[in-house]
């Protein structure tokens, strides 16, 4: 690793701990570039344990970047299975739900940032 790239790694937030997590949750071959996109999106080594334990590990890295920059955690993850049963980490996607006709936790299909009706409409 050259210096430039270490330097990088650390402006991001990577340190030997942050790779330790991903390691100890069972990332132990990432790239430079594969730490810091997963460390700016805010995957660590605590969020893909939780996802495991809540049935999600086989998951790739980019699967789990997806789902945190959806608000997925393992609570939410949880609380969805409680309510369907298995779900892919995909469904569990904000954007994908209403298309596969999953309810929201609140029981509506509605996407959560679909615009509101207009007044008096």
């Amino acid at each position: 690793m050259t210096l430039d790239a270490m330097v990088e790694a650390r402006d991001h937030g990577v340190d030997p701990d942050y790779v330790g997590g991903l390691e100890e949750a069972g990332f132990d071959r990432l790239t430079i570039e594969q730490l810091i996109h997963a460390r700016d999106h805010g995957v660590d080594g605590a969020y893909v344990s939780g996802m495991g334990r809540a049935g999600y590990t086989k998951s790739t890295l980019d699967e789990l970047v997806r789902a945190r920059d959806h608000g997925v955690d393992e609570s939410y993850a949880r609380k969805m299975q409680k309510l369907h049963g298995k779900i892919e980490l995909d469904e569990l996607d904000l954007d994908a739900r209403p298309r596969r006709g999953l309810s929201l936790l609140d029981g509506s299909t509605k996407h959560p940032r679909a615009p509101l009706p207009e007044p008096g409409g």
